[in-house]
């Protein structure tokens, strides 16, 4: 005999006899029945049931039309319980089976805890339910025992649970699950539709893929959406949702998953308030005054504990902690860091092993000694504030400059010259090198002895030229850890360094170039003749050291002030260079082509424009009175942009405006 129930494609069967019935949906077929206890739950689209559950199901499907009370709202989620401990008891089995003993653990623990709530609640149905799962627990804890699984003890369920069953208040879609869905699935089904299936609003959630709805009403047992978050198979980074998190949406469905926002064509985000824990952090300066710096006293862990894992092309769970910049953005599913709280911090969390997945750092390592912990605790309830130059750049560079700093003039020399054997190495492997080391420089090159004594000569006897024209005090070295100049026979050797350490192709003309950091300072020379009075050969050099001596002022002295000077101070030391008369005859022309004081500052323009630029404009600052307050500002420690200020009563651009409205009008 075979009824079909109003309404639906439900087909109810009692050909199984009078304790049992079977009905047929689209896509599977579900047989109810009566057992001493309930097997494993069967994977696939059979699974059995007794007949009370169905009358159950049933009575709850009619008082919802009717307007679902709060006893019916109790016994779904008693099901919904039920249901957990069964698959969760499950899970423990196959995972101790496959040898994951803490894993079979964990959801062994998870199951004794619901079926802790469930003994404490005493409705009919839910004694039977208990005495059935409490006898599948018997079994799975035999199964783990015989593969060696240390068990947790059984609880007490003649006693109250220390996590009671929830209330049945109704769940809000707006308040408590749209924050989990925007939190934990927006970068693959909000802000984009992975596999056609889109969140980006309810009435898109409600769609499900492709006509096919993934959230059944008034059933999370038969929704796709929960399937998926049991299995883990969303969200897809490896973290899957809290026990918690999944019970409130499958409390959701059961009461109808009922939407209570203003339209469900609105966005999902925008029903979900950016503050708190869900508010991306900002970048904030540090003051100088906070306890815990970051780079001195966090990055070098989190290089050595944390980039291998969250660096690289791949970063794992895309969280990105090679950069303060990654560590700011957290990833896709939400930050890491909650400003002024720490606790809140999932950092702090996955530190100490009290969020869900994995303690880190992961694969197999010793967690964080405690007091490391607390300096990260520290630093976040100061606010998690930077004290490095740039967001962007890499951590690794971070401790390499802080280390620079702390070294005294002998240490920094010494890594600079490992730094430059490497350089050396890396552009021109097995390609021999004199060396010649003076008070300043450490001079490299695969050029005759004398001639890199020669070019030692003029560097030393430009130094002192370079650092009178600046003003500066002799009582310290004038570069701390000295230059490296690197000097070379060939121009494909020259470009091959290029290419090699700086990743860069240079322009054909080229033949000298500097970089400067804390961590390292270098020129590359390409000699014209080996004569150290051409005149030319002492205008390389003078650009090369005058740019590094600029650079290495201060904090922050952007890369238009070293260029301009370095130019500036060969037209004034070095005016035989015949390349200087082609400087001055440059100038007009990149005055008419300079479009805005942006790209002067910036260099947005051809090279040979800007450099001639940069040049007037470093020119007038140094015939200005401000310039030695600048460079005496910029000893003391402050960073060029308040320094300039200071000096100058005016920001870069401001004065290079007017410097361009001069030099454009001929005066």
């Amino acid at each position: 005999m075979a009824n079909r129930l109003p309404g639906t494609d439900t087909v109810v069967s009692t050909r199984l006899g009078p304790r049992t019935v079977e009905y047929n949906r689209p896509g599977g077929a579900f047989i109810l029945g009566k057992y001493p206890f309930p097997p494993f739950p069967v994977l696939g689209e059979t699974e059995v049931r007794p007949l009370g559950l169905l009358l159950g199901v049933c009575l709850a499907m009619g008082l919802v039309l009717a307007g679902t009370p709060a006893t019916a709202v109790a016994q779904q989620e008693l099901d919904a319980l039920a249901q957990q401990v069964a698959q969760d008891l499950k899970t423990a089995g196959r995972l101790g089976l496959q040898g994951k003993g803490q894993e079979a653990v964990a959801a062994l623990q998870r199951a004794q805890e619901n079926l802790h709530r469930l003994a404490a609640t005493k409705t009919p149905q839910a004694r039977r339910s208990f005495r059935r799962l409490e006898a599948q627990l018997r079994v799975v804890r035999r199964v783990l025992k015989r593969k060696g699984v240390p068990l947790p003890p059984v609880p007490d369920f003649s006693k109250p649970p220390s996590k009671p069953l929830p209330s049945a208040g109704q769940v809000s879609f707006v308040k408590d699950v749209a924050p989990i869905l925007v939190a934990r699935c927006r970068n693959c089904h909000i802000n984009n539709a992975r596999g056609q299936f889109s969140m980006a609003t309810f009435a898109a959630l409600a769609r499900g893929v492709g006509g096919a709805s993934v959230i059944d009403p008034g059933s999370a047992r038969t929704s796709r959406l929960i399937e998926l978050l049991e299995k883990g198979e969303m969200p897809q980074n490896g973290r899957k949702l809290t026990r918690q998190q999944i019970d409130t949406i499958r409390r959701w469905i059961d009461q109808g998953a009922r939407f209570d926002g203003p339209r469900p064509d609105a966005p999902l985000v925008s029903l979900v308030p950016q503050s708190g824990a869900s508010a991306r952090p900002r970048l904030v300066k540090a003051t100088g005054k906070e306890k815990v710096r970051f780079t001195r006293d966090l990055a070098p862990v989190l290089v050595s504990q944390c980039a291998d894992c969250h660096g690289g092309r791949r970063p794992r769970a895309r969280l990105r902690l090679d950069t303060f910049a990654g560590l700011l953005r957290g990833s896709p599913n939400g930050p890491v860091l909650v400003q002024g709280k720490p606790q809140q911090s999932l950092l702090i969390q996955k530190l100490r092993g009290t969020a869900d997945g994995e303690r880190m750092p992961a694969g197999g390592r010793d967690p964080l000694p405690e007091e490391t912990i607390k300096l990260f605790e520290t630093w976040i309830a100061e606010g998690a504030r930077f004290d490095g130059p740039n967001e962007n750049m890499p951590l690794a560079t971070l401790v390499q400059i802080e280390r620079a700093r702390k070294a005294t003039h002998q240490e920094l020399s010494k890594q600079r010259e490992e730094l430059a054997l490497k350089n050396w190495r890396l552009a021109n492997p097995g390609l021999e090198y004199q060396r010649w080391e003076t008070t300043n420089f450490l001079l490299l090159g695969n050029v005759p002895e004398e001639q890199l004594k020669q070019v030692a000569q003029v560097a030393e006897e430009q130094l002192a030229k370079i650092a009178s024209l600046l003003k500066l005090k002799k009582s310290k070295p004038l570069i701390r850890g000295r230059m490296t100049l690197f000097v070379f026979r060939r121009r494909f050797q020259l470009s091959e360094f290029s290419r090699m350490v700086l990743r860069a192709e240079l322009p054909f003309a080229t033949r000298a170039f500097w970089r400067w950091s804390v961590v390292d300072a270098y020129g590359c020379l390409l000699p014209p003749t080996a004569d150290a009075n051409d005149p030319q050969l002492r205008g390389l050099v003078t650009e090369t050291v005058a740019g590094l001596l600029a650079e290495s002022l201060g904090t922050g002295v952007p890369r238009w002030f070293a260029q301009g000077f370095s130019l500036a101070a060969v037209k004034r030391l070095v005016k035989k260079d015949p390349r200087v008369p082609g400087w001055e005859d440059l100038l007009p022309e990149a005055v008419a082509a300079c479009s805005s004081p942006k790209d002067l500052i910036a260099g947005n323009m051809a090279l040979e424009h800007a450099r001639v630029l940069h040049l007037g404009l470093v020119e007038a600052l140094l015939g200005h009175r401000g310039f030695s307050t600048l460079v005496r500002r910029l000893q003391a420690g402050q960073e060029f942009e308040q320094a300039f200020a200071a000096a100058f009563r005016a920001s870069p651009e401001q004065l290079a405006a007017a410097w361009i409205r001069r030099a454009a009008s001929g005066r």
